[in-house]
């Protein structure tokens, strides 16, 4: 093997593990070994045993030059003109879906730096984002929306070369407008920084602008899937969207993984107990899900709907199939959309309600046992209050609209919906829209 003095050597490439081209370089004051291998980056300093090694996935950048001295991300970006020296920009892998942005700066010999900066070029940045558009709502949740996007967001695409526009949200569906004018050929990727409900807004503009030609109130319409990939950063006050897509409540995770582009109102309402008949249509259970097998009542039809009919105060869908796995304390994710949770709640106090929506924001398991609800595990359901089609007296839950029409309320993820017909059914739409995350077994935060 020739000496490495500050120079460079390139060796053909027979495994993962060859080493495909090194150099010695000066880290903090001390010189280290740095290699660059198919599938990461490792370097080794005097007197350390095991390699410190970045995968090509978690790269962010390179780039000539130091950073500038500071706190926060936007001091670590800026560019210090040395010409000796090369910083890398990498993400750190820290406890449970966590990820955090880091940089080393490697001093070398000037004029010995540029293949380094080219094989990096070259590995990274495949497939990735180059131009996003990103809602902010900067009210929601703490208030903290412009804040987060300036300090962390933004400072993060750009790094990253990311094109990065935005618009902050200036009035109620504002974003609903957004995403039925703006033209997306010209952006990668739609994100949504704030809650659920802002997502719900976006999706309220994006579906019926891309299938005009269907009927939406049509439950066996085939939906054509987004043309814009999505994105979802946890700054609202239900962040539900977010954990299914990367684990983490965590705004910088988001940022991160977006970069990798692996591509209350309801609680202080007056609770009243209404007459439901419905059907629901059963998912797949997952194999490892302990929950009960049977059926828990009900006439099933020749085409495998459910029958169900009952006094309640509320009928809540959660999209994501929570279900309970033996010896875990934390409710687990169908990460795939396979199916969706129907909770039909009998008269309860709102304190109890308020306690059993705590405990299911927090995922813990026991609260599928709870003595006020019962739990349907579906990839569809349906329902009218008052009873169905042809039988059964109306109750209104209603009051009359602005264009005087009677209107029930719907309730999504905090955003109420009007609606003319005391009659509702959801289905499952797969592969309807793209987002940008990353799959994992087993999650908890």
């Amino acid at each position: 093997m020739a000496s490495f003095d500050l120079g460079t050597e390139t060796v053909d490439m027979c495994d993962a593990d060859r080493v495909v081209l090194t150099s010695y370089f000066t880290l903090s004051g001390k010189p280290v070994r740095l290699e660059v291998k198919h599938t990461r980056l490792t370097w080794r300093g005097e007197g350390q045993t095991e390699d410190c090694h970045v995968d090509w996935d978690d790269v962010i950048t390179a780039y000539l030059g130091g950073v500038s001295r500071g706190p926060g991300v936007k001091a670590r970006v800026g560019v210090a003109p040395e010409e000796d020296r090369f910083t890398l920009h990498y993400i750190e892998h820290q406890k449970i879906n966590i990820l955090r942005h880091k940089h080393v700066t490697f001093i070398g010999q000037t004029g010995h730096l540029k293949e380094w900066l080219d094989i990096v070029a070259d590995k990274v940045g495949r497939g990735r984002p180059k131009r996003l558009l990103t809602i902010v709502n900067p009210v929601g949740g703490k208030k903290t929306g412009v804040s987060l996007y300036e300090t962390i967001v933004e400072p993060l695409f750009v790094l990253a070369g990311i094109d990065a526009q935005h618009i902050y949200t200036e009035r109620f569906r504002h974003a609903e407008e957004v995403a039925k004018t703006f033209d997306f050929t010209s952006v990668d990727g739609l994100v949504v920084s704030g809650g659920d409900g802002l997502m719900q807004e976006v999706l309220q503009g994006l579906i019926p602008r891309y299938n005009k030609d269907l009927n939406l109130d049509d439950p066996d319409a085939q939906l054509k899937p987004l043309p814009v990939a999505l994105g979802a950063l946890p700054t609202g006050t239900a962040n539900g969207i977010s954990v299914a897509s990367y684990g983490s409540r965590d705004v910088e995770t988001g940022v991160l993984r977006i970069i990798q582009a692996e591509v209350v109102r309801s609680l202080v309402w007056k609770t009243r107990e209404l007459q439901v008949d419905g059907e629901y249509l059963p998912a797949r259970t997952p194999v490892k899900d302990i929950r009960s097998k049977k059926d828990q009542g009900g006439s099933v039809s020749p085409d495998g709907w459910v029958k169900f009919s009952g006094l309640y105060t509320c009928v809540h869908g959660r999209l994501g199939g929570f279900h309970k796995v033996e010896g875990r304390s934390k409710l687990q994710f169908d990460q795939e959309g396979q199916s969706m949770n129907l909770f039909l709640w009998r008269r309860t106090g709102r304190l109890a309600f308020f306690k059993w929506i705590i405990g299911f924001i927090k995922l813990r398991a026991d609260t599928l046992d709870a003595e006020c609800i019962e739990d349907r595990y579906v990839q569809a359901y349906r329902f009218r209050v008052g009873g169905l089609e042809g039988g059964g007296e109306r109750v209104s839950c209603s009051e009359t609209g602005p264009d005087g029409a009677e209107s029930d309320y719907l309730v999504i993820d905090g955003e109420v919906r009007h609606m003319t017909s005391n009659g509702l059914e959801i289905r499952i739409h797969r592969h309807l829209a793209e987002f940008f995350g990353t799959t994992f077994d087993d999650w908890s935060y």
